[in-house]
């Protein structure tokens, strides 16, 4: 599998570029063109198709080629933004919202494997935050209450599954972690077989509307027509607000084989910044 990096990623090794059917799309207008195929693409588009809409995703490499490809696959309800961050800066609500938010995006993944019985490794796995100075300790605390009003299953912690000195640790249950181009390439499979269409190497370069209310995409395969276009490429294309507000940076993941296989059974966080 190719994707957007230098080395090869745990997820692309030993792992086919997905196949998908080939489609005429210029023949065809469809309900929605979703643009991007990582985890965000593939389950709108499978979302959309199972409600019955005509789907197509354009995805400019193929699936899984940016950030999804090289994820820690961590699936969690808590963010790189504490919900002490979020209650400071919006309200307790917006906390609240953000954990409704991320719990039913996790239950969706959970939902999917169980029911479409998809092999892609997925587990249950707590996940631990810890501090290592008293500084951090006041800050875990902090986070810890907040993370409880927003209604959290959180408590505190006598351990963390990794072997590193820290003063204080809360663990927040039923995180979970999973091979994420498995998922995508298996809600990809089903997606199709239920009538939605797949075009990579198929980039978008534009988009106008038509007298007739329809969209005309522009893309590196031809023009296609669509009602809806939903862009699940990080920020979405033209210099706007967002862009703005958006600064640019990238973070980096490192796998390792342990010699005596002792890997950690949960997912673990630092309070540095940028944490570990």
């Amino acid at each position: 599998m190719i994707r957007d990096g230098a080395n090869i990623s745990a997820w692309q090794k030993n792992l086919d570029t997905y196949q998908n059917r080939e489609q005429n799309i210029q023949s065809q207008t469809y309900d929605v063109v979703i643009v991007g195929g990582g985890i965000t693409g593939i389950t709108t588009a499978f979302l959309l198709q199972k409600a019955g809409k005509k789907c197509l995703l354009a995805e400019a490499k193929n699936l899984c080629f940016g950030t999804t490809g090289g994820t820690t696959a961590h699936l969690n309800t808590l963010l790189d933004h504490s919900y002490y961050d979020i209650e400071k800066d919006f309200d307790g609500e917006s906390a609240q919202l953000v954990l409704k938010a991320t719990r039913s995006a996790l239950d969706l993944v959970a939902k999917n494997v169980s029911k479409y019985q998809i092999d892609c490794n997925f587990s249950e796995k707590p996940g631990y935050l810890f501090s290592q100075d008293e500084k951090q300790s006041g800050e875990l605390d902090d986070i810890y209450e907040a993370s409880l009003r927003a209604g959290c299953e959180v408590e505190y912690s006598k351990t963390i599954p990794v072997p590193v000195d820290f003063e204080k640790a809360i663990v927040y249950k039923s995180q979970a972690q999973m091979h994420p181009a498995k998922y995508v390439y298996s809600l990809a499979r089903i997606y199709e077989s239920d009538g939605g269409h797949i075009s990579q190497q198929c980039r978008v370069t534009g988009v106008e509307k038509m007298n007739d209310g329809l969209l005309e995409i522009e893309t590196s395969r031809g023009k296609v027509k669509a009602h809806h276009v939903v862009y699940a490429t990080h920020t979405p294309p033209g210099v706007n607000i967002l862009h703005l507000r958006c600064a640019p940076y990238r973070s980096y993941a490192m796998a390792s084989d342990l010699k005596e296989e002792q890997y950690p059974e949960g997912l673990a966080y630092d309070l540095y910044e940028p944490y570990h």
